[in-house]
């Protein structure tokens, strides 16, 4: 009887570690995701903050353009 209980012990044991490790690793992919996609969402934020002036100066000589030809 005592074996049957140690096994039965060491059986849960096991799958208890088992979905726990996949667990872990579920997580640790979803956090690789987030930094990826943070990262990417900077790297545009970026990129935008660098057209940005670009085309208020592009505007602005469209309306002297439009406003030269009125």
């Amino acid at each position: 009887m005592i074996v049957g209980v140690a096994f039965f012990s060491f059986l849960t044991a096991t799958f208890s570690s088992w979905f726990m490790r996949d667990i872990e690793t579920e997580e640790k992919e979803i956090l690789e995701r987030i930094n990826s996609m943070e990262k990417t969402t900077n790297e545009m934020k970026s990129q935008m903050d660098n057209i940005c002036p670009e085309m208020l100066t592009e505007i602005n000589e469209l309306k002297e353009i439009i406003k030269k030809s009125k």
